[in-house]
């Protein structure tokens, strides 16, 4: 059995417009800030993670997924979240997801961007 050496959360992760940077427990507050508007979770079934309580719960869960935390490269603002998980080696295959963006950055290319 080959042990893959795969890391899901590498340090730093880079494009043209954004970058990620591991999620830590530091940037709860921060993170919060940008999630708190309740459009953005409309389409959720968790629709009150804009409130505190309801995101510490989202926190807790995406904490243990590889979590990056997604900044504008130029302004360094928290654009949103983005995790990489469920890694199959055999399949060649990574989840991609638990995934949010502040309206500022909807519309635009930064979703996809940010999964390539």
């Amino acid at each position: 059995m080959e042990i893959s050496n795969f890391n899901l959360q590498p340090d730093f992760l880079e494009n043209e417009i954004s970058k990620l940077i591991p999620l830590e427990e530091k940037h709860f507050d921060a993170l919060f800030e940008a999630a708190c508007d309740p459009l953005i979770w409309e389409q959720n079934p968790a629709k009150d993670r804009y409130t505190k309580e309801g995101f510490k719960t989202f926190f807790d869960i995406i904490i243990t997924k590889n979590p990056f935390l997604i900044l504008d490269k130029q302004t360094n603002e928290i654009m949103g979240t983005s995790s990489f998980y469920d890694y199959n080696p055999e399949r060649s295959s990574v989840g991609i997801g638990y995934t949010f963006i502040t309206r500022k950055y909807w519309g635009g290319p930064y979703n996809k961007q940010t999964k390539n």
